[in-house]
């Protein structure tokens, strides 16, 4: 009954900032250090930027160099989480090869920050080049709400159970996030709301969001050619 009321009480709140907002796309709700999402402003900007297209060739480059390259290209406030890069023994001036065409800024620093075991995050107000073991520690793990009405929308309550069931499944399966075996609610479907809620990471959200993009595009290109027939 706890879990219930708390996930009520997030999804409360979550429909009252989309209504002022006018925008559907998740946004952290409360993180787990108990910090509300007072920035959502900020951080809807960061989530802007980081849908920007982007392209960059770097050769034997530091590490440094390529976050000063897009912190100037795509004025962005993004920053090196050194005391962790240097606890991990990753030198911010480590070379790096790339070469990042037709693409997103965020899978730009996805591919670029992957060879060094790095991740990056939302996190007060910058985007936070981090270690992943950082970025997937308790601490950095935040509530995303995402509205997935489209995906739960069967007239008979155990016909949308099915379907929630399965959307979750298809996550897990695609994402296979340690984070979703580990703990029970790390991921939920409300489907009388039609919303899916996530404990995670931030580069785990990203991707989620991803997904759920890449799911509607199939299923409309889908549709379009069963109706063109």
């Amino acid at each position: 009954m706890s879990r219930t009321l708390a996930l009520s009480s997030l999804v409360l709140g979550l429909l009252w900032s989309c209504a002022v907002s006018g925008s559907w796309a998740a946004e952290p709700a409360q993180s787990w250090r108990g910090r509300p999402a007072e920035n959502a402003a900020a951080y809807a900007k960061l989530q802007t930027k980081l849908n920007e297209p982007t392209e960059a060739e770097f050769i034997e480059s530091p590490l440094s160099d390529i976050v000063d390259f897009f912190r100037s290209k795509h004025r962005l406030a993004i920053h090196l989480d050194r005391r962790a890069l240097e606890a991990a023994g990753v030198a911010s001036d480590s070379p790096l090869t790339l070469n990042l065409k037709d693409m997103t800024l965020r899978s730009a620093l996805r591919l670029a920050l992957r060879p060094l075991n790095l991740s990056y995050l939302i996190c007060d107000e910058v985007v936070l080049i981090t270690t992943r073991d950082e970025a997937y520690s308790a601490g950095m793990l935040q509530t995303y709400v995402f509205a997935v009405p489209d995906f739960v929308d069967a007239e008979d309550h155990d016909e949308r159970s099915l379907q929630a069931t399965s959307l979750i499944k298809t996550l897990q399966g695609a994402l296979r996030s340690q984070l979703w075996v580990d703990a029970e609610d790390s991921i939920t479907c409300l489907e009388p709301q039609g919303l899916l809620v996530i404990k995670a990471p931030f580069d785990i959200q990203q991707q989620t969001d991803e997904l759920l993009q890449s799911l509607r595009a199939v299923r409309d290109s889908h549709a379009a050619a069963v109706g063109d027939q």
